[in-house]
C-alpha cells in the first residue's frame, strides 16, 4: 500500500486552511479505502511533482490532457507503486519523456 496516509499524517500544513485540507484528505482516504485509485471514488489522490532544470529556474508543464491547461506532471497512481513520490517520479518521466531524473525531497 502507498505512504499517503502516512506522508499526510506526518506533514505540518503551512497555515490553518492547509491544515484543513490535509485532514478532509486523511478523512477521505478513511472512507474510501480506494481513495487512492483511478478505480475508487471520483474523488481521489493522484501524485505529482516539479521538473525543474538543474539551476532551478525553468519548471517543465504539460498540458492537461482532459482539461486543456498547464499543470505539473503527475497523475493516477498505479499498483506497482510503492510510495506516493515513486508515482510522482514515475508519472514525470512518463509524461516528459525524461529519464534521468532525481528526486529532490524538500522535506
Amino acid at each position: 500500500m502507498l505512504d499517503a496516509r502516512d506522508v499526510l499524517t506526518r506533514w505540518t500544513a503551512p497555515s490553518p486552511q492547509q491544515d484543513a485540507l490535509r485532514r478532509d484528505y486523511l478523512a477521505h482516504l478513511e472512507a474510501h479505502p480506494d481513495g487512492l485509485w483511478r478505480e475508487g471514488p471520483p474523488v481521489h489522490l493522484t501524485a505529482s511533482c516539479f521538473v525543474l532544470d538543474d539551476a532551478f529556474e525553468h519548471a517543465l508543464l504539460c498540458l492537461h490532457g482532459k482539461g486543456r491547461f498547464w499543470v505539473q506532471c503527475g497523475g493516477h497512481l498505479e499498483p506497482g507503486d510503492r510510495t506516493l513520490a515513486e508515482a510522482a517520479v514515475r508519472e514525470a518521466r512518463e509524461e516528459s519523456g525524461l529519464t534521468r531524473l532525481a528526486l529532490l525531497s524538500g522535506g
